[in-house]
């Protein structure tokens, strides 16, 4: 058995082996098999894809090819998205459900293509620590309840390699892959129930985006993760904020009690549906109350410490770094805002440092934006839009102005928002 072999089966439609995937799996993550191999494998299953078994394959070898964590009983419980600007729900999830005693080891990515990656807006706290070896992540769930940390060289670590190296060769969006790089990292990190957040960009992308959540019930199912999975709107930016660290501080505002946002009302949906699988039946009332009385941050306070972070970014913003350089982008007319496509905001903001277009690219975590309004408020000709953490040496505040307001309209009429912010549980 060799790499060209595989290469050429998946070339050609045919169907991998359980003891193949294995074969790769183990030789990429042991450093014999080149990334321009892999690369071409990746591609392969790109254009012609995998069937239900190769899925499971591929995501049993990656979970079991490093080191696994065993809670017993029932396993941990845990929540992934598949990204979206400004996604900062888990960063409110997690502290807030483990303020009920719910224990959540959540391993997490980094930014793929223009989404961004909750490890790189951790990483924005000065001294927090994303990479652990597999004993000391059980004592970080001893100590603090929860985590949120990124694979290791012990955990998953095949999936790390290929999950850098699908950024970088236009694969992330591979159904197959995006399926078993997000369940492996769950069964490594002893995860048995999960909920998981399918972002659906417009009502057109919904069928396939039903296909995709059922698709990866089935697989987890599969692997042992009882999994629910929600449909989520996608059409603006969750909450105000896109940006690392400019994130980190939006979600510190919401654990103070800032007012409602909607990254928080996922965060408080899926912390009922976790409560709930847990055996523990709160209401939304109950739950909004570890915010209010302090327990929620409190506990992202306990978790940030117990990771080598600077807890005192909490009490003080200015540690976390975001850039002083700073253009407020006004309305060049009066009109109710809409986006012409929220993937472009994405991308603007991959462009101003807050992701990775090469696998060498450094992410500046002081970079993005933060939206004054919301996606069908109305603006006045000349009131603030948006501002931008930039940095000025590298970019023309007038280049980025123009840039802006490109992917922006202002309508004469209200618009009609009537698609609903879940579109549907699988």
């Amino acid at each position: 058995m060799n790499i060209l072999e595989i290469i050429y089966k998946k070339r050609f439609k045919k169907t991998l082996s359980p003891g193949e995937i294995s074969f790769f799996v183990k030789n990429y993550a042991g450093g014999l098999i080149p990334d321009y191999q892999a690369s071409a494998l990746l591609m392969a299953i790109a254009v012609n894809g995998m069937t239900e078994d190769e899925t499971v394959s591929l995501t049993e070898s990656m979970a079991m090819e490093g080191k696994t964590l065993d809670y017993g009983g029932k396993g941990a419980i845990d929540k992934h998205s598949t990204g979206g600007v400004g996604d900062k729900v888990s960063l409110i999830l997690v502290p807030l459900a483990a303020s009920f005693g719910l224990k959540i080891p959540m391993i997490s990515g980094r930014g793929l293509s223009f989404t961004g990656g909750t490890i790189d807006k951790l990483e924005g706290i000065p001294g927090f620590r994303t990479e652990y070896s597999a004993g000391e992540l059980k004592m970080l769930l001893k100590k603090a309840g929860c985590f949120i940390c990124g694979q290791s060289a012990e955990l998953a670590p095949a999936d790390r390699l290929i999950y850098d190296l699908r950024n970088s060769t236009s694969t992330v969006d591979v159904e197959p892959l995006g399926i078993s790089s997000i369940l492996s990292k769950k069964l490594a990190a002893g995860v048995r129930t999960l909920v998981m957040d399918i972002k659906v960009p417009d009502r057109a992308a919904l069928p396939a985006k039903r296909k995709l959540a059922a698709a990866m019930k089935r697989v987890a199912a599969r692997t042992g993760i009882k999994m629910t999975a929600y449909l989520t709107r996608m059409d603006d930016v969750l909450g105000y904020s896109a940006g690392n660290s400019l994130e980190v501080l939006e979600t510190i505002e919401v654990l103070r009690g800032a007012s409602p946002n909607t990254a928080l009302d996922l965060a408080l949906l899926f912390a009922e549906r976790m409560l709930k699988e847990a055996g523990i039946n709160k209401s939304r009332a109950a739950i909004t109350e570890n915010i209010k009385n302090g327990a929620a941050l409190s506990k992202f306070r306990q978790m940030i410490n117990a990771q080598g972070g600077d807890p005192k970014v909490i009490d003080d913003p200015s540690r976390l770094g975001i850039s002083s350089d700073v253009l407020t982008v006004k309305s060049p007319s009066g009109g109710y805002l809409d986006i012409r496509d929220i993937k472009d905001l994405g991308l603007f903001n991959l462009m101003l440092g807050t992701g990775r277009k090469t696998l060498s690219d450094r992410v500046d975590p002081g970079t993005g934006f933060v939206m004054r309004k919301k996606k069908g408020e109305c603006f006045r000709k000349g009131e603030p839009v948006a501002d931008i953490f930039y940095r000025r040496k590298k970019h023309s505040p007038e280049a980025l102005k123009k840039q802006f307001l490109a992917m922006l309209e202002f309508q004469a009429r209200p618009l009609r928002i009537t698609e609903p912010p879940v579109y549907g549980i699988v």
